[in-house]
């Protein structure tokens, strides 16, 4: 059973509380007891329960009773009676009224084990299903696809053709144009929208990507201390950000995953079977023959490319990009925008955009966070300094500010990352371009 299933066990004899406590702590619950259904509410207004095992008949309140009171707090409480051999009528009663089941005493010990395993395994699909739904309800706003310019409305014909299929997907694009949007609602739209959606990142590199891909296993019994993102992505999707930033070994560990359907984790010999669909990211369209890319793994993750365009290519887009961040900003933060000035809206159609739409939601939030509500107006996006402003290879205040962050974080990229408000690969490629060592740290 899992260790985050909650029991509690109500039954006025010692003995049935000491007996079933210790048969479900030793199958991993986390157990408590009341000897009474007055001890039983008090619990259930301290704690969240996920399973209740109820005593039919208890001087005072029965079980009943309380069983009721339970529904009214939990309605999704998961009961099993408890009851003697002459009170089945009443256990009978009890799952009529929302029981999952009851159990006869003496116990026999094979029908309590098949109870609680179901019981339990019934709660845990409550709860996948609850995440399911969430998950679901998080990722539909942002899988939305926005824009109606020519390359965008091609982009969008390709997503839809791609939701519908389950093959390989490489997603063609400058930082920031949204491939992780892209990607997840191709995954939205497809047969695996209900299990997970996982990103892979290429910011580590080495052994470190390898645990990142594979996971970990660790100590006797085959016990795993970390599952890798292979393994978590199975039944569901895997996206690649950056496959051109993948070394050698995890190019050729995620190419045998994809053509085995099977991984291996770190220190382990046994084989997990893993079954998901790569999606992968590229900033430009890697060529047959690349050097640094395998070209039976580029054959496998390019079955379809869909290419996205910088923002400067299609600036009738940034209007309504705008205000879809400017409406997810007034969920998030409950407040009420009614849009932008025409003069904020001339504002941001000049913008360069070299950040492209991250840039732009970036900008957008900025000012969101600056307002109670109401029209964003030109001022309103003048704090955001790099609005507008095209990088260049030498960009002197560009240079200063990373090397400022490297030198407040002692060199850590990822804290010089969450200084600077970018990711650790954006980082990394910036003090590429620009030639900015990193000195200290790690």
């Amino acid at each position: 059973m899992a260790g985050d299933i909650r029991i509690l066990i109500v039954d006025d004899d010692p003995s049935v509380r000491d007996s079933l406590g210790r048969w479900f702590r030793d199958e991993g619950c986390e157990v408590d007891v009341a000897g009474n259904a007055k001890e039983a509410l008090r619990k259930l207004g301290e704690a969240a329960w996920d399973v209740f095992l109820l005593d039919i008949r208890m001087p005072g309140m029965d079980g009943l009773e309380l069983q009721q009171h339970i529904l009214a707090v939990q309605p999704d409480a998961t009961i099993i009676v408890m009851t003697a051999y002459a009170s089945v009528d009443s256990a009978v009663r009890a799952m009529r009224q929302g029981a999952h089941d009851y159990i006869t005493k003496p116990f026999d010990p094979d029908a309590v084990e098949r109870l609680a395993r179901t019981a339990v395994e019934r709660r845990r699909l409550q709860r996948q299903n609850e995440q399911l739904k969430r998950a679901v309800a998080e990722l539909e706003p942002e899988a939305e696809i926005v824009g109606d310019s020519p390359a965008m409305r091609n982009a969008r014909r390709w997503i839809e053709a791609a939701g519908s299929s389950d093959g390989p997907i490489l997603i063609v694009g400058e930082r920031g144009t949204g491939r992780e949007t892209v990607a997840r609602a191709i995954h939205a739209r497809s047969v695996r929208r209900y299990m997970p959606f996982v990103t892979l990142g290429t910011a580590l590199a080495g052994p470190e990507l390898e645990a990142e891909m594979l996971g970990l296993e660790q100590g006797p019994g085959g016990r795993a201390r970390r599952r890798g993102k292979l393994e978590l992505a199975d039944g569901g999707t895997l996206f690649v950000d950056g496959i051109a930033g993948l070394g050698p070994k995890a190019q050729e560990d995620l190419l045998r995953a994809v053509e085995d359907k099977a991984i291996c984790r770190l220190g382990a010999e046994r084989r997990i079977p893993v079954d998901f669909r790569p999606i992968a990211a590229a900033e430009r369209e890697p060529a047959p023959g690349e050097p640094g890319l395998r070209p039976e793994l580029l054959e496998r993750l390019a079955v379809v490319t869909i290419r996205l365009p910088p923002l400067r290519e299609r600036r009738e887009d940034i209007e309504p990009l705008a205000e879809q961040f400017l409406r997810r900003c007034g969920r998030k933060m409950n407040r009420l925008f009614q849009g932008f000035s025409s003069a904020a809206l001339q504002t941001l159609r000049e913008a360069e955009w070299p950040g492209n739409v991250r840039q732009l939601q970036i900008a957008v939030e900025r000012a969101a966070v600056l307002k109670d509500g109401g029209i964003i107006d030109e001022h309103d996006l003048r704090p955001d300094a790099d609005l507008g402003r095209k990088e260049s290879d030498g960009d002197p205040d560009e240079i200063a500010r990373i090397r400022g962050a490297l030198a407040a974080a002692e060199g850590n990229l990822a804290v010089a990352a969450g200084i600077l408000g970018v990711d650790r690969a954006d980082l990394f490629e910036r003090m590429k371009r620009l030639g900015v060592e990193r000195t200290t740290g790690k």
